[in-house]
């Protein structure tokens, strides 16, 4: 391409019209990125978010099924829980990522219990590595 150009001593016209269709192409997309996130910022969806997410925590730690006295886990891991695809823990992670990039407000938000939901998933699977 660079040699095209040095041996016509410009663009050629065909690419000068698609390197700005890409152009055009790459900011629509960058906009569309600044929609999605002015709309998964929104505080009443990132609060049901942080209540099913929360949900999601309490319930990983019952089917981890510690035990009565609390925790640690038992040694042997449940079948219900070793069968639970590994993205479940990710998709956690990646919400508490997202709220504390975009919308870092919505921790202050968040009551003791929730956080302490939160924590506890953490702490729980942290501390086992089985």
């Amino acid at each position: 391409m660079r040699e095209q150009i040095m041996l016509t001593g410009g663009a050629n016209p065909q690419l000068q019209n698609e390197v700005t269709e890409m152009k055009k192409w790459c900011e629509g997309m960058k906009q569309c990125i600044l929609c999605f996130q002015a709309q998964l910022a929104d505080p009443q969806l990132v609060s049901m978010c942080v209540r099913y997410y929360r949900l999601v925590a309490r319930w990983l730690v019952a089917t981890a099924n510690p035990t009565p006295e609390g925790l640690p886990l038992p040694e042997k891991v449940p079948r219900l829980f070793a069968a639970l695809p590994e993205f479940v823990m990710n998709d956690i992670a990646e919400f508490l990522k997202f709220v504390t990039h975009l919308a870092p407000q919505t921790f202050e938000q968040i009551s003791p219990d929730e956080i302490h939901d939160f924590v506890t998933m953490m702490v729980t699977f942290i501390g086992a590595p089985k």
